[in-house]
């Protein structure tokens, strides 16, 4: 396919990579650099081989007939032969709309306008295998697809961008039962064919509602289900669309008001990143059909949960209290998040470092079975983000030329202080501590005589445990500092980082105000990244 043969034409290319790989440690340790006649294995994970097919693509039914397409309204407007109407005549307000981005610069042009809602799949169709993804049939060799919008009639897209009007829609003002517009949409369900009885021996009222949603997850460190904060919700009956994003409760009212039932879905995505299924389809969970509040809580077997807690990590890295730290927005286009429900051989987490194979490929890539712990998960997510976080702290150029010790470690110390806060501050689990097993780093520790590249000298800075007496096994750093605040390290130190000599460089021109940290007591930190040992005290 052709999709295959892009990723082997750009995998022969030469590209920095920082991927994370799979080690029993509760950071996943990372390589800088996959070799490349194994990239395109990574790339070869496609949805096609998951085992749960609810998780796969989508599948799609019959067309459904609309009752906001222009032309049915306009019959249920002659058909009412009102008077008295406030309008006379029914004009589109709205196009339904297919594009097809040519590449991905395109597509990020595209979502630069963080307001418009795009879909991967036509809202006219039903949906009879509710899947996360969907990728077009009629572009099956393309990476990308085409996205579906309902967009105001006097919307512009970026000029160049291939649009397809699929037709007008009319959207009515709805505000109570009985006036008119009130009366000409519901004329309009009639005309197509509507009904109300779904089988189920429940009559639909037809009383104006808001549609609600009340979003949970599990967590396995609280060993229940949690709200989810900032989840998009969208209910829609085919052109007709509200959106909503749940709040800290989980819950979240949408912003259009409907009167017949509602179609439920969740899109993993925020105005910063998107989360997919896989390399390349959005992902999504698909809801019931229903009037009243949709109540879901994702449990830990499925797929689904997976996107949730990678949503959880980056919702509070973009949006939450990340600690001072740069937050890892793009200022151009959207992070593409990749998720895949498996332990890959090359380990669970990826950051392409921004390059992107020149947006082919997904920014970050999170992959576990839906059985791994929720908290590992969610700190690899925002490993993964901190390597971008200090990417776009200290740009590309100077980015390229850090030392793996640095950036890994720097990757490390975030993802630990922001799992940590996450738990402990967000979530009341005062308990929870995700840094005892990254004490026993000592040179040679990966297993083949070198020095693992993952190393606590950031976490060793802000912490008030010294591991050196842990065991006369190994020589363990001698860490006696503490105070440092993680922002303080980002702006003072890891600015002026490198390598270990510019690391300890920049560690004694920057202090922490009002700390009696040493120079030698820096020395002595440092001594074992050096090569050197010590005599036990």
């Amino acid at each position: 396919m052709l999709k295959y043969k892009i990723h082997l034409l750009f995998l022969s290319m030469v590209l920095v990579v920082s991927s994370c790989k799979k080690k029993d440690e509760f950071f996943p340790k990372s390589d800088y650099g996959i070799p490349i006649e194994e990239q395109s294995k990574i790339m070869r994970l496609n949805d096609s081989e998951e085992t749960n097919y609810a998780d796969g693509s989508m599948v799609l039914g019959d067309t459904i007939s609309d009752p906001y397409r222009l032309e049915n309204m306009q019959k249920a407007y002659n058909n009412l032969n009102d008077s008295n109407a406030p309008i006379s005549s029914v004009k589109a307000n709205y196009r339904y709309v297919r594009v097809l981005p040519a590449n991905q610069d395109e597509l990020n042009v595209i979502e630069m306008d963080t307001a418009l809602l795009l879909f991967d799949y036509p809202l006219n169709y039903e949906v009879i295998v509710s899947g996360t993804f969907y990728h077009d049939q009629s572009v099956q060799d393309s990476i990308l697809t085409w996205l579906y919008c309902v967009v105001p009639l006097e919307y512009q897209f970026p000029k160049g961008i291939n649009e397809e009007l699929i037709y007008y829609v009319y959207i009515p003002p709805t505000e109570s039962k009985g006036d008119f517009y009130y009366r000409l949409e519901e004329e309009a369900y009639r005309v197509v064919g509507y009904k109300d009885e779904e089988g189920n021996g429940e009559k639909d009222n037809n009383e104006v509602w808001t549609p609600s949603a009340y979003i949970k997850a599990w967590d396995d460190i609280l060993g229940c289900q949690i709200p989810l904060k900032g989840v998009k919700v969208v209910a829609n009956y085919v052109t007709k669309i509200g959106v909503g994003y749940t709040k800290s409760n989980g819950k979240c009212d949408v912003d259009r008001s409907f009167s017949h039932k509602v179609h439920y879905r969740i899109k993993w995505e925020r105005g910063y990143w998107d989360i997919r299924s896989g390399a390349f389809g959005q992902a999504y969970y698909n809801g019931p059909k229903q009037k009243g509040e949709w109540e879901l809580e994702i449990a830990n077997n499925e797929k689904t949960i997976l996107y949730a807690t990678v949503h959880r990590a980056a919702q509070k890295f973009y949006y939450g209290n990340c600690l001072g730290l740069r937050r890892p927005n793009l200022s151009y286009g959207k992070t593409k998040i990749a998720v895949y429900d498996r332990n890959p051989w090359w380990g669970n987490g990826c950051c392409w470092g921004t390059w992107s194979l020149f947006g082919v490929i997904p920014d970050i890539i999170v992959a576990y079975e839906h059985t791994a712990s929720t908290n590992i998960v969610f700190c690899t997510a925002v490993h993964e983000l901190g390597h971008q976080s200090h990417l776009l702290h200290v740009g590309k150029p100077t980015y390229i030329q850090i030392a793996k010790e640095v950036y890994e470690s720097w990757a490390c110390a975030i993802a630990l202080e922001l799992t940590n806060h996450h738990y402990k501050n967000d979530l009341g689990c005062s308990g929870f501590a995700c840094s005892s097993n990254f004490q026993t780093w000592y040179p040679g520790n990966n297993g083949d005589g070198n020095t693992d590249c993952y190393t606590p000298i950031f976490i060793d800075l802000m912490d008030s445990f010294n591991q050196h007496g842990l065991t006369n096994e190994h020589d363990y750093p001698n860490d006696v500092i503490s105070g440092y605040e993680i922002d303080f390290i980002q702006n003072n130190i890891i600015s002026n980082a490198y390598g270990l000599s510019s690391l300890y460089t920049a560690l004694i021109n920057n202090k922490p105000n009002n700390n009696s940290i040493t120079d030698s007591q820096i020395d002595n930190l440092m001594a074992l990244y050096w090569g050197q040992t010590y005599t036990r005290k």
